[in-house]
């Protein structure tokens, strides 16, 4: 899938769309949040559904988080990753060592990759600047 297709398939993580997903819930806007008096901003999930359950594209996830909070967006206060020291995941079976660093239930990016996703954080943020 290309960078643009996969794109377009996150479109929905702008901060009047879907953002979040909770268990049984479905998606969950920041409108809906607010409405429920539960207070904004929001953590985003760079994982999971929001990556289309691909651990590698996490960072097109967070590239969007990175657009919005950069553009001056305060509805956003983070953003979860899920990481791990090595790339991938593993399955557990007993009597076989297992590789060390690798997670063994969800795929997760390697700590290098995750380094340059915090790098873009911290730039977006830098980009947005303190609160008004």
């Amino acid at each position: 899938m290309s960078q643009l297709s996969l794109r377009s398939q996150l479109s929905h993580l702008s901060i009047d769309a879907p953002i979040a997903s909770f268990r049984g819930a479905g998606p969950i806007t920041a409108a809906r949040l607010a409405a429920r008096g539960i207070a904004e901003p929001v953590m985003i999930d760079c994982s999971h559904g929001n990556s289309l359950k691909d651990h590698r594209k996490q960072a097109v996830v967070a590239a969007s988080i990175c657009e919005q909070v950069a553009s001056g967006s305060w509805q956003i206060f983070g953003a979860m990753l899920e990481s791990h020291l090595l790339e991938g995941r593993q399955d557990y079976v007993p009597g076989r060592p297992a590789v060390y660093g690798q997670s063994i239930t969800d795929a997760c990016i390697s700590l290098e990759q995750t380094d340059v996703l915090l790098e873009q954080f911290a730039t977006a943020q830098q980009a947005r600047g303190a609160r008004p």
